[in-house]
């Protein structure tokens, strides 16, 4: 946009606000799907710098609201963010995370409101824990009172899915070893991924452990987590293409491990597969021609930690979270199994 064209642009946002402002409405505008402004990251970068600058001259308006959903390795880029007062927006954000209790909480809530046992589920929490559900056009849901409390929210999630992942405790607690096992490296766990957990859990226990004490078998529970596994798999496949090639070839690795454990994997045919399919969409934010130059393949090691999927331990190795670990088929001593190859 032109300098000459920018008084034009501010007159008009100024006429829209204040006919809204008259007609007593707001417009929100919402910015998603920004992976898909340009196929580089120099296109990406030079639109959507534009459209945060829009945004951030809005600001002044009454009734015009823009919303941007950012995908991470957009919002840590700081090449998009060089422009005058951008740390304006910067402060402005929210992140989209659910604490564990929450995400408890969103269980609870399904479990209240279904047909057949919502009105028992919701008598035995009350009783149990002497909070009464919030009703809301009978929708019921669970009190902040019993959300934000340990010592109420963590008996009656175990007495849905048990106190142990075991026989004992010596498997773990059930209330932290789920979230746990549900985390990507950055502690974000997605509330798909943990009701999919719960749903076939659910599943398996009924097929498999119908005379369980508990309504969740501690062996339904892994296998719901090697399900949501498999699913979020597929939605980073979907969203970063280029990780699927470099994570199959380290089908079988075990973690933590050297960096050079890693990247021995990436071999030139591999490489070929992080091209293919960073031309069909964005590629890692760090990519070039030859991410091997100058001995450095530790790019793309840095993408991978930006976006959570893998992480450094105090000792420099590599990590990866069971989320990411068990649908590509990599190993942990001790960690949940990771299913067959399909």
């Amino acid at each position: 946009m032109g300098e000459e064209a920018v008084p034009k642009v501010g007159a008009l946002l100024n006429d829209c606000d204040r006919k809204l402002q008259d007609a007593g409405k707001t417009l929100l505008v919402v910015f998603d799907a920004l992976d898909r402004l340009a196929k580089d990251w120099d296109g990406v970068r030079h639109l959507l710098t534009g459209a945060l600058q829009l945004a951030l001259e809005c600001r002044s308006l009454r009734r015009i609201r823009m919303k941007f959903f950012l995908r991470p390795d957009m919002e840590e880029d700081e090449d998009i963010w060089q422009f005058r007062d951008s740390s304006k927006l910067r402060h402005s954000k929210v992140e989209l995370s659910w604490p564990p209790s929450d995400l408890y909480g969103l269980i609870l809530m399904l479990i209240a409101n279904d047909a057949k046992c919502g009105g028992g589920f919701r008598e035995f929490v009350e009783r149990r824990t002497g909070i009464e559900w919030v009703e809301n056009n009978a929708v019921f849901s669970p009190s902040k009172q019993l959300t934000t409390n340990d010592d109420k929210l963590r008996p009656i999630v175990e007495a849905i899915a048990g106190e142990w992942m075991g026989k004992d405790r010596r498997r773990g607690a059930t209330y932290t070893w789920i979230p746990i096992h549900l985390s990507d490296a950055k502690a974000r766990i997605s509330p798909r991924s943990f009701m999919l957990a719960f749903k076939r859990a659910a599943e398996y226990t009924e097929d498999r452990h119908e005379a369980h004490a508990s309504p969740l078998h501690y062996e339904a529970i892994q296998q719901g987590v090697t399900t949501a596994s498999e699913i979020r798999i597929e939605e980073i496949k979907e969203d970063y293409p280029w990780v699927r090639p470099l994570l199959e070839a380290a089908r079988g690795l075990t973690v933590p491990c050297e960096p050079q454990d890693l990247t021995s994997r990436w071999t030139p045919d591999c490489i070929k597969k992080v091209h293919g399919q960073a031309e069909m969409k964005l590629p890692p934010r760090r990519f070039s021609t030859d991410p091997f130059r100058k001995g450095k393949a530790g790019v793309l090691i840095e993408d991978l930690v930006e976006l959570a999927v893998l992480y450094r331990t105090t000792d420099g190795r590599l990590n990866m979270p069971d989320i990411f670990r068990v649908g590509f088929g990599i190993k942990r001593k001790g960690g949940v199994k990771p299913p067959p190859r399909r």
